[in-house]
C-alpha cells in the first residue's frame, strides 16, 4: 500500500492538470519522464500498473465517468535474463550421461570455451590448431589438455 501511494504521489506531483483530464498522451509523457530519470523498465511498468489500477478503481468503485488512459500495451518490454550457469554437480551429471566420445568432445568445447552449438558444428581441425599445435593463447582459447586428447580421439574415429 505504501508503494502504491508513493507512485500515485509521484505522478500527481509531476502532473500539471486534474487527474480526470489525463489522456494517453500524458501517460506517454510520464513514461518518457521516468525514462529520463533512468528508471528501469520493471519500475516503469510498476508505475503504469499502479496508475492503471487507480483509474480502474475511479471508474469501477467511485463511479467516475473516466476512460482509463493507461493502456495495457504501454508496458515496456523487459530484458530476458541471461542464462544461468550450471553448478559443478550438474555438469558432472551431464557428462555422466554422455557416452559417445564425439558428443563428449563437443560438450566440452561448448562448456570450456564458451562456444555455441553452431560454432562447434562448423569447426575444422585447422581452425582448432591441432595439426600444428596451439599457436597463440588468444587463438587456442585456453584449451585444456584433456580437451585436446578427446578432440584428437574424435577426429580419428
Amino acid at each position: 500500500m505504501k508503494n502504491y501511494l508513493n507512485i500515485l504521489g509521484q505522478f500527481s506531483l509531476w502532473l500539471k492538470m486534474p487527474i480526470e483530464e489525463v489522456t494517453h498522451k500524458d501517460i506517454g509523457a510520464y513514461t518518457e519522464h521516468l525514462l529520463r530519470k533512468r528508471q528501469k523498465p520493471k519500475t516503469i511498468n510498476c508505475h503504469l500498473g499502479t496508475l492503471r489500477a487507480f483509474y480502474d478503481y475511479l471508474h469501477d468503485e467511485e463511479g467516475l465517468p473516466l476512460i482509463n488512459p493507461v493502456k495495457k500495451a504501454y508496458r515496456l518490454r523487459l530484458a530476458k535474463p541471461l542464462p544461468k550457469h550450471l553448478k559443478d554437480e550438474q555438469v558432472a551429471l551431464l557428462f555422466k550421461e554422455i557416452k559417445d566420445v564425439r558428443d563428449r568432445a563437443m560438450f566440452m568445447l561448448m562448456l570450456r570455451c564458451g562456444l555455441r552449438v553452431e560454432e562447434v558444428a562448423r569447426l575444422t581441425i585447422d581452425a582448432m590448431g591441432l595439426t600444428k599445435g596451439l599457436t597463440t593463447r588468444e587463438e587456442a582459447v585456453k584449451f585444456v589438455n584433456e580437451n585436446i586428447f578427446i578432440l584428437r580421439l574424435t577426429c580419428h574415429e
